[in-house]
């Protein structure tokens, strides 16, 4: 059951990783210097560590609104708002947005 809920958020992860990727692919047209790779990200969340998912097991919920808008949030921040290089760095800034009283703005 719990290797389930893992698979699903890590299933998630991805969606919401590379649903803000192609959006930036979109927009290098217009800012081809643009360096951020969510994609790498997304590829990366298949290896999501025990840790990681122990960190983000208090926010299940995967297919809920909160949670795919905090994903999204999250990732529209890399490259931006905070230094974020890699999944663990991601996943700490995921449980940020989470731990917010609301996402919706």
């Amino acid at each position: 059951m719990i290797e389930n809920e893992k698979i699903d958020a890590i299933d998630s992860l991805i969606f919401g990783l590379n649903r803000t990727a192609e959006w930036r692919k979109k927009m290098a047209a217009r800012y081809p210097s643009d360096p951020r790779n969510l994609a790498k990200l997304a590829t990366d969340a298949t290896g999501l560590s025990d840790g990681a998912w122990l960190l983000l097991q208090p926010y299940s919920g995967w297919a809920s609104e909160n949670w795919r808008a905090s994903i999204s949030n999250a990732a529209r921040t890399v490259g931006f708002q905070k230094k974020i290089s890699d999944l663990p760095s991601f996943v700490g800034h995921l449980v940020d947005v989470l731990s917010q009283p609301s996402v919706a703005a």
